[in-house]
């Protein structure tokens, strides 16, 4: 969501940007993803909208307003299992040869690189990263669903 906001925000830099975040109803401040999203648009904090209810695990939308049209990126984590298999893709594609702190944004920078030809950089041999998540479900849980 990241990559992809900045990405529309360098195309439309004049579009109203709102943020809204939703998660469930015991959970009392901002979240940390809404409030990054928010600190790299250079947005002010009274534009993130929150919205508590039930048990949502999480939801954030960027919502790019324009005269005619509007554009909205949207991420819902619909199992906390998601958050493992975050976990897991990150470390498989942590720099081997560097050391520091890295964003998952940084980690997923080399799938969107659209100009390898002339970059000094060369293709990560690595599946892409939507067929990281199919990948890591186990093929008997597969019959179990369908059983």
């Amino acid at each position: 969501m990241l990559i992809a906001s900045k990405i529309l925000r360098n195309i439309a830099p004049h579009a109203d940007i709102e943020i809204v975040e939703e998660h469930f109803s015991a959970k009392p401040e901002t979240s940390g993803t809404a409030t990054i999203v928010a600190e790299t648009r250079d947005l002010h904090a009274d534009q993130i909208k929150s919205i508590r209810a039930g048990g949502i695990i999480g939801v954030h939308e960027v919502i790019f307003g324009f005269p005619n049209q509007t554009v909205r990126l949207t991420h819902e984590s619909i199992s906390r299992e998601a958050f493992g298999n975050g976990a897991i893709f990150a470390i498989r594609n942590l720099p081997a040869a560097e050391s520091g702190f890295f964003t998952m944004e940084d980690l997923l920078r080399p799938y969107f690189r659209m100009e390898l030809a002339d970059s000094d950089e060369t293709p990560r041999k690595s599946p892409p990263w939507w067929k990281f998540w199919h990948s890591e479900i186990p093929q008997s849980r597969y019959t179990t669903l369908a059983s």
